[in-house]
């Protein structure tokens, strides 16, 4: 039997996991004289872990400009993983 495994079909959480599943004789010939209960599955889960996510902070007046008030919020993305956590910060104007 020739097993050839295909991706996950989610780049993250759970998704599919497909492979291509053929009856062949000694020589990779196809064959039809495989047993069918004998078959291995074509599909399983994948677990790619968790998604990122989007986190941010309070709303804050952090300094003058052109006597106006400029408030920033800090967001914050965040993807935990089994080892370590990456957190990428970016501020944005309103």
């Amino acid at each position: 039997m020739l097993l050839c495994a295909l991706q996950c079909s989610t780049t993250c959480e759970v998704g599919t996991q497909m492979r291509r599943v053929v009856c062949q004789d000694d020589l990779g010939a196809s064959s039809t004289d495989c047993d069918a209960h004998d078959r291995p599955a074509d599909n399983q889960t994948c677990d790619m872990g968790p998604c990122p996510r989007w986190n941010h902070g309070h709303w804050a007046q952090v300094k003058h400009c052109c006597h106006a008030m400029l408030s920033l919020s800090y967001t914050v993305m965040s993807l935990v993983t089994v080892t370590q956590t990456i957190l990428m910060s970016k501020a944005i104007e309103p």
